[in-house]
């Protein structure tokens, strides 16, 4: 095959920059190494995408990608043939996955796809290497390294992209394709500072005024959105989103939010990032209909009356409870420091206390009683919890 010419400015040793780059890596990656090895002694198979990117910008990762210009289950059994090896393939994706030294590695055909109608999974089929490209989503991960000739194939120019820190679509049309790019693009602006430039902001308002990720499944989009909130620069990427339209709140209420995060010192809190912005942006369809259970949840809790915080405390989940504390106007500090009263009064046990010295006591009389107890407490009325403990014992049913 051809290789293609890169268009490269002031980067004319790229090739043995990202071989070094690869060597390097494999160094401390010993099962990617011995594989590696292996994939040399072939032709037409290739390194794609989210490594190279990551690679070339100075990081690297465990999720890699490979390409293989051809008929993946005939090579599949080749390799199986050949080293010791599985593979499990699928054929309506042309996709496999090779399990080699105990770790599994992503392989694809490379191929081209046609879209039936917005938002379905494509039709696939078997197209040369030069038009795989053309089916990326952005450029930046339409990058190919042939690993026997170790030579970079980059039509599309992408190199430059991540040098510049550019998010650029590689189609107009992608969007509506795969709407799930809407939101991937937004995590990789964020997550790597990328500018996005104006073709692509123009198809990111069109993609947002036709609502394109509503058509769609709810589990696709929760997992684009799981990704988000699991990034140590989620608070960068919210913004983004929330900027370009796809997360829908109120100016306040969302500048109110973005404080709260910025006060946390949380990284990678997945679950509470994700509870945290639904809470704020309680409003927001795509929240909704991506996590509607745990919608359901939170809501349900915020309507709760502050005056039963105990109950509130007893019946959620820590992430939950600071939550419902922060939407009800707590500060970092405040929550903290009720966090910590609620704790130690809870060693308590007010029920038990109660019921025992005054076992009339029943019912939502009980609550009523524990409820006056514990917001007495938290106005510092009580000094000690022993002072809660003398009241118990001399208070008059």
């Amino acid at each position: 095959m051809k290789l293609m010419r890169l268009k490269l400015k002031g980067n004319p040793n790229i090739h043995t920059k990202i071989k070094n780059a690869i060597e390097k890596y494999t160094g401390k990656d010993q099962q990617l190494k011995s594989l590696l090895g292996k994939l040399k002694d072939f032709d037409n198979v290739y390194i794609v995408g989210g490594f190279l990117r990551d690679l070339i910008l100075g990081g690297g990762s465990k999720d890699i990608d490979f390409l293989y210009d051809g008929d993946l289950l005939f090579f599949f059994n080749e390799l199986k043939s050949e080293m010791k090896c599985e593979y499990k393939y699928n054929s309506r994706f042309m996709t496999g996955v090779l399990e080699y030294e105990g770790r599994d590695f992503d392989f694809a055909t490379t191929r081209c796809e046609k879209y039936p109608k917005p938002g379905v999974l494509p039709i696939v089929k078997h197209c040369p290497i030069e038009s795989d490209f053309n089916r990326r989503d952005f450029t930046i991960n339409a990058l190919v390294w042939d690993i026997r000739n170790e030579r970079l194939l980059d039509p599309l120019n992408g190199i430059n992209d991540i040098y510049s820190r550019i998010l650029r679509l590689t189609y107009v049309e992608s969007f509506k394709d795969d709407p799930t790019r809407i939101l991937r693009g937004i995590r990789f602006a964020g997550k790597y500072s990328l500018k996005i430039d104006s073709k692509t902001i123009k198809c990111y308002n069109d993609a947002v005024k036709k609502e394109y990720l509503f058509n769609i499944s709810s589990g696709r989009i929760r997992r684009e959105l799981d990704y988000i909130f699991r990034e140590s620069s989620f608070k960068n990427i919210i913004k983004m989103a929330y900027n370009a339209g796809i997360i829908k709140c109120g100016k306040d209420r969302f500048n109110d939010f973005m404080e709260k995060i910025k006060s946390m010192d949380i990284k990678n809190e997945y679950l509470f990032n994700r509870d945290l912005a639904i809470a704020f942006c309680r409003k927001d369809c795509l929240l909704k209909k991506a996590y509607p259970g745990e919608h359901r949840r939170i809501m349900d809790m915020l309507r709760k009356d502050f005056k039963d915080i105990y109950s509130i405390f007893r019946n959620y989940r820590e992430r939950e409870f600071r939550i419902y504390l922060l939407d009800k106007g707590y500060t970092i500090q405040g929550t903290d420091e009720i966090m910590y009263k609620l704790k130690k009064i809870s060693k308590m046990n007010l029920y038990e206390l109660i019921t025992k010295k005054h076992p009339e006591i029943k019912g939502n009389k009980l609550n009523r009683t524990i409820r006056n107890i514990v917001q007495t407490y938290l106005k510092g009325e009580f000094k000690e919890l022993n002072n809660i403990k003398d009241y118990i014992d001399n208070m008059e049913v």
